[in-house]
């Protein structure tokens, strides 16, 4: 049992936030495989896709609590069929301090 202050209130503890990795990453895949890349994309947790050019370029946003997850959706990106590159544009870690 939790010991009790003199106010008879349960001490509490500050809780730490995970650091939230924010991500901007750029496609560029072949016109044909574009669809099939933006479906396969929106099924992805935390990913949302930003803008589109039809040519075949994307740029998406990844939000996530591991920056191993950006680095694997990026390898099984590079993997799909017609995509021609995948890059890291732009990471940033908020951290409790910075969002406040």
């Amino acid at each position: 049992m939790a010991s009790m202050t003199e106010n008879n209130h349960i001490p509490l503890h500050p809780v730490s936030v995970a650091p939230l990795h924010i991500a901007s990453l750029a496609l560029q895949i072949f016109p044909a495989h574009l669809s099939a890349t933006k479906d396969w994309l929106t099924q992805q947790a935390g990913v949302e896709i930003h803008a589109e050019d039809p040519v075949g370029k994307l740029v998406v946003v990844v939000e996530t609590d591991h920056e191993r997850a950006i680095t694997q959706l990026l390898d099984k990106m590079v993997e799909r069929p017609g995509v021609l590159n995948a890059s890291l544009i732009y990471h940033e870690i908020l951290t409790e301090e910075s969002r406040s």
